[in-house]
């Protein structure tokens, strides 16, 4: 008994070691299966992005990758979204996008289903809109002063209401409200008064003599040198005749916060090849705002100003007619996207073209601490086409283009 009694207590001991060992293997391989690697990526819920928005990898991967719930050492994102179309309009019902969209997770390709809204929330800029005054018998052309810039996708359509209710045949102010609608609904309006004057009598008649646009006389300044071409000098003390024109050409669709805007070939070509210049280096981009503006446009412009402003201020930023670089299709006046040239000087755009766009032909035209020299207040946004070769030099010199030609 006793020799069987010790082989049956062997044998539990070896059950219970046996179990003992499984049982640890057992949880070891539960825990290892617990804690195994898996790779898992979760879309955010609700995901909307703004019309037009131009994201970049990062930002795009921060907008979409729910990083808490996914699970993964490296995720990149191969395919865009399209931003360009809208999920639905204002007050319309939701109306979801949903796209196959493919990752690389893990050095693996992998697609997941992914839905998301694309909504506009911006309302076009009006831009120009203050109150104005025509002659009696004059109509006013609210489109030449007047426009509406949508942040993205550029001029819309101006909408001046009240208009039916103006008789230019008599003296007197009406109230009008200006208004920029874009594609999806989005309103901007701004109300404004235009204002009727009388006639000025006539008590002696002069003849006159066939000729362009009616020319301003100034006493305080001398006919600018034509035969200049692209280093022309105007400026108060330089002026152009009132129908003199340069030869011009539209500047490219997307160079332009809309279409139609017109500059001589070489400034046109000189500003896109500076543009993808500065978006190959940053990505940035910039728009064309105003550029060649008629005699009689500017004539427009700044009587608006000093009627709103008082002379002695709109003479710090607007030119008289004739003594305006605009007329020469050689100035361009820049924005960033959705911006305004009122703030282009605070944007990444403005400090790249402040070191770079000499060597595109161009000079920041009105500088700081110049106004006693170049007449105006500084304008980060307006710059004038040189050339390449003087438009260093000036560069170089740092100084005004007045001083650089040493004459007034």
């Amino acid at each position: 008994m006793t020799s069987m009694n010790k082989k049956i207590k062997t044998k539990r001991r070896i059950i219970v070691a046996l179990t003992g060992v499984l049982l640890v293997t057992s949880v070891a391989v539960l825990m290892l299966y617990l804690n195994r690697e898996t790779t898992r990526v979760v879309f955010n819920d609700n995901i909307i992005f703004e019309y037009g928005d131009e994201l970049s990898n990062e930002s795009l991967k921060e907008k979409i990758i729910n990083v808490k719930e996914s699970k993964y050492k490296t995720l990149e994102l191969t395919d865009s979204l399209d931003l360009s179309k809208v999920s639905r309009k204002n007050g319309e019902p939701v109306k979801p996008i949903s796209v196959d969209y493919t990752m690389i997770v893990d050095g693996k390709s992998q697609t997941k289903k992914l839905s998301y809204e694309v909504l506009d929330t911006k309302a076009p800029i009006l831009e120009g809109v203050t109150d104005v005054s025509t002659e009696e018998g004059v109509k006013f052309d609210f489109n030449n002063i007047f426009s509406s810039v949508d942040p993205i996708d550029g001029k819309t359509e101006l909408i001046i209401e009240g208009i039916e209710t103006i008789d230019y045949s008599k003296v007197g102010t009406v109230d009008l409200v200006a208004v920029g609608e874009d594609k999806h609904g989005n309103r901007s309006t701004q109300d404004f008064k235009l204002t009727i004057t009388a006639k000025p009598s006539v008590t002696k008649p002069e003849p006159t003599k066939p000729q362009g646009n009616t020319s301003e006389t100034y006493t305080d300044s001398k006919p600018a040198n034509l035969s200049e071409g692209n280093l022309i000098l105007v400026n108060k003390k330089n002026h152009l005749p009132s129908d003199w024109a340069p030869s011009l050409v539209v500047i490219p669709t997307g160079y332009a916060v809309s279409d139609g805007y017109r500059a001589t070939k070489e400034t046109s070509d000189a500003f896109v090849s500076m543009v993808d210049a500065m978006h190959a280096e940053t990505g940035l981009w910039m728009y064309v705002t105003s550029s060649y503006r008629s005699y009689e446009t500017q004539r427009n412009l700044y009587n608006n100003y000093v009627r709103n402003h008082g002379q002695k201020e709109a003479d710090r930023f607007s030119a008289k007619p004739g003594k305006s670089e605009h007329q020469t299709g050689l100035a361009i006046d820049i924005v960033s996207k959705g911006g305004s040239m009122w703030t282009f000087g605070e944007t990444k755009q403005s400090q790249w073209l402040k070191t770079n766009a000499h060597k595109y032909g161009f000079i920041i035209r009105y500088q700081e601490g110049k106004e006693s020299i170049t007449g105006y207040m500084p304008e980060a946004w307006h710059v004038r086409y040189l050339g390449r070769s003087v438009a260093s030099d000036v560069y170089s010199k740092n100084v005004t283009y007045e001083e650089y030609l040493g004459r007034q």
